[in-house]
């Protein structure tokens, strides 16, 4: 049985006993409780490139800890955490159990995230900058760890699709307009 116990010891030698040695104790501990997430989130969006440390709280009596992210082989750890960075958009799961030498505890329940990419910074041209008709302006922003292209948009209509982080306009259209930049991989966008 788990819990606190004691021992101690006599001889014999026929009908007669020897005095008690004395007591010591011991515990035994059974399989480590199931292991509660801490962070991230459930549904948490992570980024691209970046790296996300994984916490649960500690289990009492567990050594080690297995953390097992979508159908990948377990990871072992001693820690409360792990740290990883992600280079595959979409959907994922995580999850943890605990160990000790009675066994394994039971999976934690499974959380969910997305690995997603940022959105890219404009650098060029200034927002509000004036801009002349006919001539060559070059748009230009940040590059995104992760992003295979980009998306530029003209006055919330017109998308342009972009393999680099500039494109040069040369318009006759005057007026106030807008731009903005996307960042793409595959089907996911920043």
């Amino acid at each position: 049985a788990t819990g606190s116990h004691t021992w101690r010891v006599r001889a014999k030698n026929g009908t007669t006993y020897g005095s008690w040695s004395s007591t010591r104790s011991f515990n035994i501990v059974g399989k480590p409780p199931t292991p509660t997430l801490a962070s991230p989130s459930n549904g948490a969006t992570i980024y691209y490139g970046e790296s996300q440390t994984f916490d649960w709280h500690s289990a009492s009596n567990a050594t080690i800890y297995e953390i097992q992210f979508d159908s990948e082989s377990a990871k072992s750890t001693s820690n409360t955490y792990y740290s990883r960075t992600y280079t595959a958009v979409g959907a994922h799961t995580w999850k943890v159990r605990a160990y000790n030498p009675a066994g394994w505890s039971s999976w934690s329940t499974s959380r969910s995230f997305t690995v997603t990419i940022e959105n890219p910074s404009l650098l060029s041209p200034k927002n509000g900058a004036t801009l002349y008709a006919n001539r060559d302006c070059t748009f230009s922003w940040s590059s995104v760890s992760g992003a295979a292209s980009y998306e530029l948009q003209f006055d919330g209509s017109e998308i342009i699709a972009v393999s680099g982080t500039s494109w040069v306009l040369n318009s006759s259209a005057t007026g106030s307009h807008t731009w903005r930049v996307r960042a793409k991989n595959g089907t996911t966008y920043g």
